[in-house]
Parts: C-alpha cells; structure tokens; sequence
C-alpha cells in the first residue's frame, strides 16, 4: 500500500489563519445572530471576558476536548455571558444625556468593530434604522474621535477607535 501524501502541508502560517477566519465568524455570529435575537447580546463583550479569564477559557476547551465533551466549555461562556448582565443591563441609563452617545452608537460601533466594511445601507438594514439615522450617528462618532473611515466610501473600511472600543467593552 502506497503512503499518501496529502497536497499541502499544515504550517503555522495556515494554523494562524484558520484561527484568525474562526475569531471573526465567533465576532459575527455574536453580533449579528445573537443581536437579532436579544439585543442584550449586542452590547456583550465575550472577547474582553474571554480575555480576562483567558486561564480558564483554556481549561473549559482542555476538557471538553479530554470528555469530546462540549459541556464545560459551554458552562464557562454561558457563565461569563451571566456575570456580565447586570453591567449590561444597567448601563445606558443616561446615554445621550451626559456623553451624547446612545444606544444606537454602540449597535453601529460594535457591528463595525466586527465587520469594518459594512456599508452605510447594511448597516442600516441590520439594525432596523433609516439611512439618515445611521449618517447622523456615524457624523457623530466621528466627531467624537470614536470612529474613523480609511479610504472611499465604497472599497473603504471602518476603523473603531480607541474611545469606541472601550464605549463597547472591547480590547485590542
């Protein structure tokens, strides 16, 4: 029986991308799927908490791996998802009033830090507002020094800046 050589081989530069194309799909189905279904989940910021409990958010995929388990890794997220509630819940309580930021703000930041080449009229259509609301928020953000467009409007890109990412829980 001939050994089989397959046409290419895993290096670490592929390992790095497959991780990198699995961060940003975790970054979408959070925003866009879960943010359609609650809104709550919008204002989630799973990347921090994993990031602060980066130990045990190995530990939950060491396990579930050893058990071919996926419970505890589940139990973990579902945990930092409950441990971030009540924050969530209470913020925003004076937003627009004090920072002249608002809910609507924090969906469009939070939707670009994920997908920085959404356009105007996608955004729109993803959170359910007219185009001259998304214009006058984004006008806003940018005067704000929250929010910057690198290149045209059409083959451009959105960059989140520093004080967006922390109005959204985010870190880099």
């Amino acid at each position: 029986m001939p050994n089989y050589q397959p046409p290419f081989t895993i290096t670490a530069n592929i390992l790095n991308s497959v991780a990198a194309i699995s961060e940003v799909v975790g970054r979408l189905w959070q925003s866009l799927i879960l943010s359609h279904w609650d809104s709550i989940f919008t204002y989630l910021p799973v990347e921090s908490l994993i990031y602060q409990h980066q130990q045990n958010y190995y530990r939950a995929i060491r396990e579930s791996t050893a058990l071919s388990d996926s419970a505890p890794f589940i139990e973990f997220i579902l945990q930092m998802i409950l441990d971030a509630l009540p924050d969530i819940q209470n913020d925003g309580v004076n937003d627009g009033v004090n920072d002249g930021v608002n809910k609507k703000d924090r969906q469009i930041l939070n939707l670009l830090q994920n997908n920085e080449t959404l356009t105007q009229i996608q955004l729109a259509e993803y959170l359910g507002f007219s185009k001259s609301t998304i214009e006058r928020r984004i006008r806003k953000l940018k005067q704000l020094g929250m929010l910057n467009r690198i290149g045209s409007d059409k083959t451009g890109k959105w960059e989140v800046l520093d004080k967006g990412l922390v109005l959204i829980g985010s870190v880099r």
